[in-house]
């Protein structure tokens, strides 16, 4: 959309290049605003949690001194275009911890943050994007939740004498040093439906952001969207992924009514 005093298109940041950096490592890593678009662009780089940051115009490079704090940061870019419109774009970067010179692995668990009780489908929880070398994963829990583990995975349901209300499922990996590190995943556990009926049930609608377990009707009938990885679909093109009637969508939903 132009903006309406300029009459000029505004211009867009767009950050590319790694995401992982090893804590006092003297070697950095290149990030490139070369993919942002506007005219006469001008580039300001910043950060506030203790990355050492060396810009050059349309790139920077990013090191972890010795002493930064391990975790996720970030990097942050604003481009200003010759017509003072301005847009601005983040990337996230991972310092890894080292102690007495090893890089320690750490944990890091993605997933639904939703259950319900006694739900046929549960959810799949996944460990993949946590680092570090010949990784074993142990996964666990301390409410009563049922964990189906498959090394960087693991299928969590809540059987029906679940408490409803807030839960965790906890991941321990190990490196091959014998090196550990923890992460919690918070979950809500919802009670069974009860009484509902189908006119509870919202009718689908192509371009919605759905998520694992949630319910719609489309063409007469009732489908729940998938546990995740599956759920990333429910949303995406109607032509192939609307339940019931999309060439693939049973990649995505299933059918319950």
């Amino acid at each position: 959309m132009k903006d309406e005093n300029t009459g000029a298109l505004p211009p867009k940041a767009v950050i590319s290049g790694g995401s992982n950096l090893e804590e006092g490592s003297a070697t950095g890593i290149m990030l490139s605003a070369q993919a942002s678009t506007g005219t006469g662009l001008s580039y300001q780089w910043a950060n506030n949690s203790g990355l050492t940051l060396l810009p050059n115009q349309d790139r920077a490079i990013v090191s972890a001194p010795q002493g930064v704090k391990a975790g996720k940061h970030e990097i942050m870019l604003t481009v200003t275009d010759n017509k003072g419109q301005t847009a601005q774009a983040s990337h996230a970067i991972t310092v890894k911890a080292m102690e007495n010179g090893v890089v320690l692995p750490q944990a890091n668990i993605t997933g639904g943050t939703e259950l319900t009780i006694a739900a046929a489908q549960g959810l799949v929880l996944s460990g993949k994007s946590s680092s570090g070398s010949q990784l074993r994963f142990t996964w666990s829990n301390a409410s009563g939740l049922g964990l189906q583990a498959n090394g960087d995975q693991v299928l969590v349901r809540a059987p029906q004498n679940t408490k409803p209300g807030n839960h965790e499922v906890k991941l321990l990996v190990t490196d091959n040093k014998g090196n550990t590190a923890q992460s919690t995943h918070a979950l809500r556990v919802k009670a069974a439906e009860t009484g509902g009926t189908e006119g509870d049930i919202a009718d689908y609608r192509p371009g919605v952001s759905y998520k694992a377990g949630d319910k719609v009707k489309n063409v007469g009938k009732v489908f729940q969207c998938k546990p995740m990885p599956y759920s990333a679909w429910c949303g995406q093109s109607a032509a192939h992924y609307a339940p019931g009637t999309g060439s693939a969508w049973g990649q995505a939903w299933t059918q319950i009514k």
